[in-house]
């Protein structure tokens, strides 16, 4: 009986996990909300916690919240967890390293940031990198 009724409660938070408008950077590292117990680590640095949601200083998020005046990098794409994580130009020898400490180009990969959070290896070069690539961001935001 505990057990269906255990189920029957996950099954109604994935439903309104993935039916949610709140949280869709989260959601595409944690993409079922019982997936979290398979984190390798719930401990999370706040360089990958900012990646992870979307928030902390993201100047897209902020934009959105009022808080910046406009929602670009400084390579002038909207800076969002993905585009740090993927596109930007001002982290390619970052991103390069940890593409070959993971194992794989990103970009050949479906869903990859749930690699990134359930992957040990992963996880530590996906921390190794957030933590380089902020820091890096930090020097670059100082003259705007």
């Amino acid at each position: 009986m505990y057990g269906e009724v255990e189920e029957e409660l996950n099954r109604e938070w994935r439903n309104r996990w993935r039916a949610s408008t709140k949280g869709r950077t989260t959601f595409s590292f944690v993409p079922d909300a019982a997936g979290g117990r398979r984190l390798v680590s719930t401990e999370m640095p706040y360089a990958v916690a900012r990646l992870v949601t979307g928030h902390g200083m993201l100047r897209a998020k902020m934009f959105e919240m009022g808080l910046a005046t406009d929602p670009y990098c400084a390579c002038g794409d909207p800076e969002t967890a993905e585009h740090i994580i993927m596109e930007c130009d001002l982290y390619n020898d970052l991103r390069c390293i940890m593409w070959r400490r993971v194992g794989f180009p990103f970009c050949l990969a479906g869903d990859v940031f749930p690699l990134l959070l359930e992957n040990a290896s992963a996880y530590v070069a996906f921390r190794e990198f957030a933590q380089a690539a902020f820091e890096r961001r930090m020097t670059s935001v100082v003259g705007r």
